[in-house]
């Protein structure tokens, strides 16, 4: 674990819970919370980076970021949690951190060729659910099938703009990266098929749409939502976030 050196150096490091000063509750919602737990639970570890400083005292650290992440450690019962220290008190911390924020939002995943390639076939396809993409609402699912066919990425951008097509990609990847099977599919049939499930906890399902799946209850299969639905992408991805739940 961290200790306080005369060589201490801003980086990684792995702490103690225990050993980090926090103030207060992120208040984060209950579910999301859960959600996180579970997946640092399987895990064992956190990939996302709190940010903390130094103290007065030796071998305590003050958290500046990531307080959500850290209760979802304390109870996912981590024994230990990773984070980025900036090798200075609260005051200087926080102006170094300033400009850790600044250049996270240009840390963004990476988009291959192949990734592009497949969102643009699935564009150009027209039995394809466009709003079934995160950012892709009705006018502009509109707006797309009015500008078909799209063969590059710049054509796209060309005739939408330079960064959405970009944040459309890596949703569609993320969407497509989480696996879908059998029980999964029986899980979630048999959870909007019951009266008292609350609906609208599943990431993408809203109070309309939440209200239009109870008028076509009962659902036997996947086939048969996406059949009195009439989409075939979003009830996979509705599924997919309630496998995440």
């Amino acid at each position: 674990m961290a200790r306080i050196q005369e060589y201490i150096k801003t980086k990684p490091y792995v702490l103690f819970p225990d050993q980090i000063e926090i103030e207060g509750s992120s208040g984060i919602q209950k579910s999301i919370l859960n959600k996180a737990s579970k997946a640092l639970k399987k895990r064992e570890i956190n990939s996302v980076l709190p940010v903390v400083c130094l103290t007065d005292s030796e071998d305590k650290y003050r958290l500046l970021t990531g307080l959500p992440i850290y209760e979802a450690a304390k109870l996912a019962g981590l024994k230990d949690i990773w984070v980025f220290l900036i090798a200075a008190q609260q005051t200087e911390a926080s102006e170094w951190l300033e400009q850790t924020l600044l250049l996270s939002k240009l840390n963004e995943t990476l988009i291959s060729s192949q990734d592009t390639k497949n969102f643009l076939n699935f564009l150009n396809n027209k039995d394809s659910d466009l709003t079934s993409v995160t950012g892709i609402g009705p006018k502009t699912a509109q707006k797309i099938i009015k500008n078909r066919s799209y063969n590059s990425l710049e054509d796209l951008q060309k005739k939408f703009s330079p960064e959405r097509p970009l944040n459309w990609i890596r949703a569609f990847k993320k969407s497509n990266e989480t696996v879908v099977n059998s029980q999964d599919t029986t899980d979630f049939i048999n959870f909007i098929n019951n009266k008292s499930s609350d609906l609208t906890s599943v990431t993408g399902i809203g109070p309309k749409t939440a209200q239009k799946i109870i008028e076509h209850r009962t659902y036997e299969s996947l086939e048969d939502l996406q059949k009195k639905l009439d989409t075939k992408k979003r009830p996979l991805n509705w599924i997919r976030a309630f496998k995440q739940k």
